[in-house]
């Protein structure tokens, strides 16, 4: 298509510079880029009338090119538009499961939702056969979309408004959302059966059954508002564990390295809950150490630099401890609910966990207050040091409308 079709072709030549160019800003290629960006949108809005399937192809590659370039409002507003032709149109594109991935992130991240393709979306409460890898990927990706609207739908009654409870359609969506994943295993495990042993733990299999344990986990949590939940699940910590490391180690045996940018979520996210939700230090300090030997400069929207030094952060903070000094790696000892942090925000910067290329940042860490609200530990995160000073803030509910509340 990118030889039939001039917008594509315009759209592959700003990728292609961007990613060449993607480690070292350079004035010159960025223009080049930039030009050629520019003759796509041309093409799609001054030349001939494309198909559907080209416009939903030249919205994904302009998404790539707003990921290179670190724009997340713009990736965001191409997603959104292409999404929209996708339903409206009731075009069952091949592109369709890459669309369910880019949906995922933005709900993930932030407050708004750039919505999910309707008709891909799992019929719930149906069985799930699975015959390929790639199937079992793109009901997952739905069943994230899902499960991570369930989690933000709860996180105000943890963060904001700790003294009500989430209304029931909430719970019902709970509900649904982890009977459909116990569902989506039942059909793994089978396709899993049918797969040759030799393959049965392949990169792309590690990362789905990881993707699952996280979810799953999260989803079934995200509404208790006492942290200590979290630490009944160190069985799907350490499984998770294995897989990141199994895959790291597949990397490494292939002489592989990750590579510089992914269009799609890796490891790092999941690490990254791992990390931020379990409190048993060893396992935190391993989680730490799989993040940089797997995680790509950036996947997605996320700035992994940005992710690995708050990872880092919450683990100083919750163990009292200096990673970059004397420690006991070894230490059995979980921390008390009061120094758990139970989410945190950017201020005035609601894109900054995604992209800023700032090294330094404000955040608030929203931790217990003695009478059951919300205290706000305010911190300056940098990427180089991770040393910060801080003084806090006790509220009985973080203020509403200010920073982004992130549930992960």
């Amino acid at each position: 298509m990118t030889h039939a079709e001039p917008a594509a072709r315009h759209a592959v030549l700003a990728i292609s510079q961007l990613f060449e160019d993607f480690e070292y800003s350079n004035p010159e290629t960025d223009r080049f880029a930039i030009m050629h960006y520019n003759k796509a949108i041309h093409q799609l809005v001054q030349g001939p009338p494309a198909s559907v399937d080209t416009v939903l192809l030249v919205c994904i590659l302009f998404i790539c090119v707003e990921f290179l370039r670190g724009n997340r409002a713009a990736a965001i507003t191409h997603a959104r538009h292409g999404l929209h032709l996708l339903n409206s149109a009731g075009h069952n594109s091949r592109l369709t499961n890459t669309y369910h991935q880019i949906s995922v992130l933005p709900t993930f991240l932030m407050d708004e939702s750039v919505g999910c393709p309707l008709e891909k979306s799992t019929k719930e409460g149906g069985d799930f056969i699975f015959s390929s890898t790639n199937e079992a990927q793109h009901a997952m990706d739905d069943l994230c979309f899902r499960g991570v609207r369930v989690i933000r739908a709860g996180s105000p009654y943890r963060l904001e408004t700790p003294f009500e409870d989430p209304p029931q359609e909430v719970y019902d969506a709970q509900a649904n959302v982890l009977r459909d994943l116990a569902s989506w295993k039942k059909a793994f495990d089978k396709l899993q059966c049918t797969r040759p042993p030799a393959v049965r733990e392949d990169s792309a299999a590690l990362a789905l059954m990881a993707r699952h344990y996280s979810i799953r986990m999260f989803v079934r949590e995200c509404l208790i508002k006492d942290e200590m939940c979290f630490d009944d699940n160190k069985d799907e910590f350490l499984a998770t564990l294995t897989w990141a490391r199994k895959t790291a180690e597949i990397l490494e045996t292939q002489r592989k390295r990750p590579t510089r940018f992914i269009f799609e979520t890796g490891f790092n996210t999941m690490l990254h809950v791992m990390v931020y939700k379990c409190r048993y230090l060893p396992l935190r300090l391993e989680g730490l150490a799989l993040m940089r030997r797997l995680s790509s400069e950036r996947e997605s929207l996320w700035d992994t630099t940005v992710v690995y030094s708050l990872s880092r952060r919450i683990v100083e903070v919750e163990h009292g401890i200096d990673l970059s000094g004397d420690y006991d790696a070894n230490d059995a000892t979980l921390p008390p609910s009061s120094k758990r942090i139970k989410g945190f925000s950017f201020w005035g910067k609601r894109e900054a966990l995604v992209w800023d290329a700032s090294s330094r940042k404000t955040i608030d860490f929203i931790m217990e207050s003695p009478d059951g609200g919300c205290m706000l530990r305010n911190e300056w995160l940098t990427r180089q040091t991770d040393k910060s000073d801080w003084q806090p803030t006790v509220t009985r509910g973080c203020p509403r409308g200010q920073g982004t509340y992130l549930p992960v």
